[in-house]
């Protein structure tokens, strides 16, 4: 009998978590907001903001091992932090890995700041939101498989990585990147002029 693998279970709990919850929240009839005003608050505000918090996780806390783990415990080790001496050890590396990850979510969610304003597609913006969460998601292994390369090499050049460890890098960049151009077009038809308003 197929047994789903253990990743694609937590990726999916995940998502629904961070795309899905907050979607049915913000389509639901019953609050002070209007409906596109929180869709499009999370497509252009808490998308971007998510996308900082999901790179920090992945480079903060010690995930390996999470993949074959089910149930609560695979809840527990999503937040098991490394021993203190490695926060100590590596902060240079933490540091320097860290501000990509949260420099560009602080860029986008000021962008999506002004593009709320010109958003008039409600439907467009919650697929782009969904399609978000999924590729920073898919993104979350990126910033770990850096720091392990910034171990490996020492921040040396090009030259000195191994095959692998380029590989790790493809591999988790590539992953998310159908995903968030889906979502970037999406976002896009959502603040595009209004066809009725020309």
């Amino acid at each position: 009998m197929f047994e789903m693998p253990p990743q694609i279970l937590h990726f999916a709990a995940w998502w629904t978590l961070l795309a899905l919850v907050p979607l049915c929240w913000a389509l639901r009839k019953d609050s002070a907001l209007r409906r596109d005003e929180r869709v499009y608050r999370l497509t252009f505000i808490v998308a971007p903001l998510m996308l900082g918090l999901i790179w920090l996780h992945g480079l903060l806390f010690d995930v390996e091992g999470v993949g074959g783990s089910r149930g609560l415990e695979a809840i527990a080790l999503w937040f098991r932090p490394h021993a203190l001496s490695f926060y100590r050890e590596r902060h240079v590396e933490l540091i320097a890995i860290a501000a990509p990850g949260v420099l560009m979510s602080l860029v986008l969610a000021y962008r999506g700041s002004k593009a709320i304003e010109h958003a008039w597609n409600r439907r467009t913006a919650a697929i782009s939101f969904g399609l978000l969460m999924c590729a920073w998601l898919l993104l979350h292994r990126l910033p770990h498989a850096l720091l392990e390369l910034a171990q490996a090499t020492g921040f040396r050049s090009l030259p000195a990585l191994a095959n692998a460890d380029i590989q790790s890098i493809a591999l988790a960049l590539l992953l998310p990147l159908p995903a968030a151009l889906l979502a970037y077009m999406f976002a896009r038809q959502a603040v595009e002029a209004h066809p009725g308003h020309a």
